[in-house]
């Protein structure tokens, strides 16, 4: 009796999986049963709670559609900063919806937004994630207390997170993989103080399964922070949170405690799980072929903070600047050490980044001494739950 050859079963498999999603134009080959459990699991996460809010989210949005209602994502913006400042806008929900929705519609945008950078073909990106599970909690502007080192982020965006727990998987368009990116994070304004802290990690699945949507989460989102993410296969990307030092009340100070921990092998895992294995520069490459290879890479990285809300723009020129976005906050004060730490992974460094790491550690310093000069807030400011 014949049997048919591993090529075409692999044909077989790769054509299913091809015709359902959006996949790249020169996917990897592997075998029928790889790229079968590969589908199964893509569309067995399209029954998780995640992805009915995302239904829900269609379903709003279309009734508006019908009902003629005006969009602000039609009106010209005078500037990029402007053009941020109304996605953000965009995405927040309604009055009436879930706070779920402003996570989803974060992931959608930014999704779509690195898909234009990076040339991509419509819906390769915004198709390939699936929220497994969000649990959020986001407060209005008019609830949040303004300190100092939040004044900038309060006034630029009408809602603001204060708990929030977002479990995304995203889908290889180039091989039968996918990614899980877990993220936690809480901010809170209090009378003298601020809650702030957050966790961040990712775990990479090579051999696709079809029971494999329920890591534990308790694991990441209690206990220590330098140990988060490190068991089971899961890896670090970045923790901080502000360290109370026995100082409370007026004594508070904002004390930032954080450590970027991804590195250069956990880039190009990254970077092989969503497009393959990076071949090296020749010798003689020029400068923009450099600057190519750097924004890849970057790009990679990005792709999972996309996968979370999370917009931050990270510079690959010395003409560039880095935008953390409107939303989340991942440094504590000024300085830009995520992005530093993201460049660093990626094997480059910009003109002024060692100024910036040290003018940085002497940022703390004076934290670390009270100097922080806009200390004195007004004593008219209160949070909601002191009442």
């Amino acid at each position: 009796m014949a049997t048919q050859s591993s090529a075409s079963f692999e044909k077989s498999g790769l054509k299913r999986a091809n015709a359902l999603f959006a996949l790249s134009q020169k996917p990897e080959a592997a075998t029928e049963r790889a790229w079968d459990l590969y589908t199964a699991n893509r569309q067995g996460a399209g029954r998780f709670p995640g992805m009915k809010i995302q239904e829900t989210d269609k379903k709003t949005r279309s009734n508006k559609e019908e009902e003629g209602e005006a969009s602000d994502e039609d009106e010209d913006e005078a500037s990029d900063e402007d053009e941020d400042e109304a996605s953000d806008e965009d995405d927040m929900p309604l009055w009436g919806e879930d706070d779920d929705i402003y996570v989803l519609r974060k992931i959608r945008s930014t999704m779509t937004n690195i898909e234009k950078e990076m040339g991509l073909k419509d819906d390769i990106l915004q198709q390939s994630f699936r929220m497994l599970s969000c649990d959020a909690l986001f407060e209005e502007h008019d609830q949040v207390r303004i300190f100092t080192c939040l004044r900038q982020l309060c006034d630029s965006c009408p809602w603001q997170p204060r708990t929030v727990s977002t479990l995304t998987r995203v889908y290889s368009p180039t091989k039968p993989t996918y990614m899980d990116v877990h993220f936690t994070y809480h901010c809170r304004s209090r009378y003298y103080e601020i809650e702030w802290s957050y966790k961040l990690g990712f775990k990479i699945y090579t051999r696709p399964a079809v029971g494999d949507y329920h890591p534990d989460l308790k694991t990441f989102e209690r206990g220590s922070f330098e140990g988060a993410h490190s068991s089971n296969g899961w890896r670090p990307i970045a923790y901080g949170f502000y360290d109370s030092t026995g100082e409370y009340g007026r004594n508070w100070k904002r004390i930032e405690q954080a450590n970027f921990k991804l590195g250069q092998e956990d880039v190009l895992d990254i970077h092989e799980a969503l497009w393959g294995t990076l071949e090296d520069l020749p010798d003689d490459a020029d400068e923009s072929q450099k600057e190519k290879r750097r924004r890849e890479l970057v790009n990679s990285v990005r792709i999972l903070l996309a996968a979370v809300g999370i917009d931050y723009k990270i510079a690959c020129k010395d003409d560039e600047r880095d935008n953390s976005g409107r939303v989340w906050m991942l440094e504590g004060l000024s300085d830009r050490w995520f992005a530093r730490g993201v460049r660093g992974a990626c094997g480059f460094q910009l003109k002024d980044d060692p100024e910036a790491e040290a003018h940085g550690h002497q940022e703390k310093a004076e934290m670390w001494r009270g100097d922080d000069e806009d200390e004195d807030e007004d004593d008219e400011d209160y949070d909601s739950d002191d009442l």
